[in-house]
């Protein structure tokens, strides 16, 4: 019997704990982003191919999912305030993010509502977010 492939990393991100109360950091790898193709029928070759994402495309690296990255911004409220329900949540993608950078997803809760983001340390967000919770 094999055993299950590893997942992404996923761990606090210390360093960022004290700029956003909510966060933790993910390193996609190829098999993380095939796999979401995989589910999602996402046959882009940019996702997993990728000697085709950087020598057709001219993509530094793999792309990492639009769809990816708004699931991970929403992982921020079920980890950090599981009592809550989102009730809304609406995302805009700004600039793409690569495999195997690890990136920081961070959440900013106030009230009823939270922004959240996701990008490199350091750098402008890849993806930002606002979820009402209820």
């Amino acid at each position: 019997m094999s055993r299950p492939a590893r997942p992404a990393a996923s761990v606090p991100a210390a360093d960022e704990r004290t700029a956003a109360p909510w966060s933790f950091s993910l390193r996609p790898d190829p098999t993380l982003l095939f796999r979401f193709s995989a589910l999602t029928y996402n046959a882009h070759r940019i996702h997993y191919d990728r000697d085709y994402a950087r020598d057709v495309e001219g993509y530094p690296d793999l792309v990492v999912h639009g769809p990816l990255l708004a699931l991970a911004l929403l992982e921020l409220p079920r980890r950090f305030a599981p009592e809550r329900t989102v009730t809304s949540f609406a995302f805009r993608s700004k600039a793409p993010l690569f495999a195997p950078d690890a990136f920081v997803v961070s959440g900013t809760p106030d009230g009823d509502q939270a922004l959240l983001t996701a990008g490199r340390p350091g750098a402008a967000p890849g993806i930002s977010a606002t979820v009402t919770l209820g």
